[in-house]
């Protein structure tokens, strides 16, 4: 009942009920990807995502392949692919 609920009322098709933390950030990578490859054409693992560097979200790899804070990163390596870091409110 509440998926039907949800998706009429905000007028979608669909939902993905979500946990948060980690797992949310997990999930969130994963649907921008697959959105990037389904949606807007982008060639088969060709993605990239683009964090905040100073981020933290979680101790998970694909979590610290995406910090920039050594003490977070150092020793777990070989980090996820297209994974990018910029600088915070940058835009350049």
């Amino acid at each position: 009942h509440y998926s039907e609920f949800i998706t009429s009322y905000f007028g979608f098709d669909r939902v993905l009920p979500m946990n948060t933390g980690v797992e949310g950030g997990e999930t969130a990578i994963k649907l921008a990807r697959r959105w990037a490859y389904d949606v807007k054409g982008v060639p088969t693992d060709k993605a990239r995502v683009i964090f905040a560097g100073n981020n933290f979200w979680g101790r998970t790899l694909a979590a610290v392949s995406s910090s920039s804070d050594p003490t977070a990163y150092t020793g777990f390596g070989p980090y996820m692919p297209g994974f990018s870091i910029v600088t915070y409110n940058n835009l350049e």
